[in-house]
């Protein structure tokens, strides 16, 4: 009330007693002149948010509640969403892994395959399992395998 007297709360000695609360930070704040919105700390220390405004009769209305449980729900959500996110990065990591893979594979293949036959060994078999850029250059290898086998026979054949 305008006296700084509690007239309704949660806990009903308060409201018998009319106990004063002019020491409160949201009743300071109100009687500064401040209206709205306030974070401020209770007597253990705990984070509390507060909003105050006057009544036209004079009184303030103040409403108090802890920032721990204002706040939970929107603490939850962001945890749900970090853990979306680390499920996201595994699964758009493992998904790499495995495309990465695919690819470097058959290329190690053909490399390998480039490598006999630059050596000599002209009956490697080049294996090809796809239709992609990759096995266009396995079909160019087993070309370049299948024409240095013929130029090597015609050179046999002339001497």
């Amino acid at each position: 009330d305008e006296k700084g007297r509690v007239v309704a709360h949660q806990v009903a000695d308060y409201v018998q007693e009319q106990k004063p609360l002019g020491q409160h930070p949201l009743i300071q704040s109100y009687t500064s002149g401040r209206s709205g919105f306030h974070h401020f700390e209770n007597d253990q220390g705990e984070p509390q948010i507060g909003h105050v405004r006057g009544t036209r009769y004079g009184w303030a209305l103040a409403i108090q509640q802890s920032e721990a449980e204002a706040f939970s729900e929107i603490y939850a959500a962001q945890r749900m969403a970090y853990a979306i996110l680390l499920g996201t990065i595994l699964v758009v990591g493992l998904v790499a892994w495995l495309a990465g893979r695919a690819l470097v594979q058959p290329i190690k293949r053909l490399t390998e395959a480039a490598d006999r036959i630059s050596v000599g060994d002209l009956d490697v078999e080049i294996e090809i399992n796809s239709r992609d850029e990759i096995a266009a250059l396995g079909e160019a290898i087993a070309r370049m395998q299948d024409s240095i086998r013929l130029s090597l026979e015609r050179l046999r054949r002339r001497r």
